[in-house]
């Protein structure tokens, strides 16, 4: 069975700090900073990644190391006031107890679907503007880190909220087409860059939201409009000696509810078989994640 190499960094938190431990070649901060930083090199937790347009991320909470909540506003739309949508987006992230026990959230890198690196691949051209960020799509997005210092790892949710449910619909409904993963999606991630590190590392790169993995059936509906899950036992990454680790076992599910789009991921098994997050826990939290956009949208459930 083909395995997912995922370059990606691994931390861990001593005290206020966060620290690179392993990665594919070093780790490199989210404030622009040149060159990989060593193994057990330190970061200060308050290293914020990016501007913020449209939010300023709130103070830290006890939970809380440095909130990463980035909104991307469109030019203009003539249905939905941008800014009032830009905090929808970010009322969708779920707080580190809603999420699983003995996580936080953490400062990382920016989560994107790309337009212009979508571009470059043939396979993407009728997703362009449906699941990517773009000029032409009329939407706002927002992401989160979540850290679980003992494996360690870092997972992510990421939001959409659009002007309109037809237009969720149709985000939703590409993500879950089979043509997207095989001729888009899969293309796409190889561009990220090479299994020797250079997507973790290079800060000016972006992560993505986890729509890798194989669709698995699920009678969880937990309150949303449309839920698909998926699952990829065969993840593998390497550290910065080239060791190889895995494989693990991640799970992610994208939602829709309403006018908005939700991915979110879990690591269930790790490389030596020990459970995580338990399907349960995850359910949990995207439960949460579906009643926060009910409330913050106002959307009633059917």
């Amino acid at each position: 069975m083909q395995h997912t190499t995922l370059p990606r960094r691994a931390l861990v938190v001593v005290g206020a700090t966060v620290m690179c431990v392993t990665a594919q070649s070093g780790c490199a901060n989210d404030n622009g900073d040149d060159a990989a930083v060593a193994a057990n090199s330190a970061i200060p937790s308050s290293v914020a990644s990016t501007d913020q347009p449209a939010r300023e991320p709130s103070p830290p909470t006890s939970d809380v190391l440095a909130r990463t909540t980035t909104t991307h506003a469109p030019p203009s739309t003539d249905v939905v006031d941008p800014l009032s949508d830009a905090d929808i987006a970010t009322r969708l992230l779920l707080e580190a107890s809603e999420y699983a026990p003995g996580w936080m959230i953490v400062d990382f890198k920016d989560i994107v679907l790309d337009r212009f690196r979508a571009d470059d691949v043939p396979g993407c051209a009728v997703f362009l503007d449906t699941v990517f960020e773009s000029p032409d799509r009329r939407a706002v997005t927002s992401y989160r880190s979540f850290l679980d210092a003992s494996v360690p790892v870092v997972m992510n949710q990421y939001v959409v909220v659009f002007p309109s449910a037809d237009e969720a619909q149709a985000m939703f409904e590409a993500t879950v087409d089979p043509t997207f993963h095989d001729q888009c999606f899969q293309p796409y991630f190889d561009l990220a860059g090479p299994a020797d590190g250079e997507w973790c590392c290079d800060t000016e790169e972006t992560g993505m939201p986890a729509l890798w993995g194989q669709p698995v059936e699920s009678d969880a509906e937990l309150g949303a409009d449309e839920i698909a899950f998926r699952v990829d036992d065969e993840q593998f990454w390497t550290d910065d000696t080239g060791v190889e680790h895995g494989p693990e076992s991640v799970r992610s599910v994208t939602v829709r509810v309403g006018r908005a789009v939700m991915i979110m991921e879990t690591l269930s098994l790790d490389e030596h078989g020990n459970q995580v997050v338990t399907d349960e826990q995850f359910d949990s939290a995207v439960a949460a994640a579906v009643e926060r956009a009910r409330t913050a949208l106002d959307e009633p459930a059917d």
